[in-house]
């Protein structure tokens, strides 16, 4: 056996901002990875459903060093979806400006069967993972879990997501690809820095707060977007 396959889950698959109708995925890949970050180990895939005869292409996603459990990557899903409930916002606010945020939605499932061949990762029984729509394009980090940046409307969306939750959290490590067909960033596993540190190993509290607010600075779409002071001024120790 060369696959490795997950149980069904349901799965609110996008289709640009609005939902598909959410139906019961399983998805299956192979025993090679193609990515491996500091966390997480990703693998190429398809998802497969009875109502869709047509699979679907998706990424695994996988913890890299140890066996992940749901409350794993019920974490990874928060962050996405809290970042795709403020890049909604943010999009509303953002009219004058042709490009738009999405943020995929993971669906969070566990390891059914596995693969008698393995490189690199071997998965146990139930192991839980994620699975998500494959991105196509050229993966891209736009701005860094520390904040520095390389694109001007995301850096205008991490200080608006600072702004919008009054100080509280700040949403940074953004990648995905940008299509310039539909002009959409297509994003997935922010980091999330809170005041709570409720986000994950990530989530790096008040120091990574302050590690973006640092190295943030201002351009045109901030002052453009936000109704709030175009810069970020104070530190958590300040608000």
């Amino acid at each position: 056996m060369l696959e490795n396959s997950t149980y069904s889950v349901y799965w609110p698959k996008l289709n640009g901002m609005k939902r598909d109708k959410i139906t019961r995925y399983r998805a299956s890949f192979g025993p090679k990875s193609f990515m491996e970050g500091e966390h997480l180990i990703v693998f190429k895939g398809k998802a497969f459903s009875h109502e869709d005869y047509i699979p679907r292409p998706v990424v695994v996603k996988g913890m890299r060093y140890f066996c992940g459990n749901k409350d794993d990557f019920e974490m990874y899903k928060l962050c996405n979806e809290q970042s795709r409930k403020i890049a909604i916002q943010f999009n509303k606010l953002s009219t004058t400006f042709s490009s738009k945020l999405r943020f995929v939605v993971p669906a969070v499932t566990q390891i059914d069967t596995r693969s008698g061949v393995t490189f690199g990762k071997k998965f146990k029984k139930d192991e839980s993972v994620a699975f998500e729509e494959k991105l196509e394009g050229n993966f891209t980090t736009f701005i860094d879990k520390r904040g520095n940046t390389y694109c001007l409307i995301l850096e205008a969306f991490s200080h608006f997501s600072f702004v919008i939750s009054e100080g509280n959290f700040v949403i940074c490590g953004l990648k995905g690809v940008y299509r310039k067909d539909k002009s959409e960033f297509i994003l997935t596993n922010p980091t999330i820095h809170s005041r709570e540190g409720k986000f994950g190993p990530k989530d790096k509290r008040d120091p990574g707060i302050r590690d973006v607010t640092d190295n943030h600075t201002c351009n045109k779409f901030c002052q453009m977007f936000l109704n709030k002071p175009s810069k970020i001024t104070n530190g958590p120790d300040e608000i």
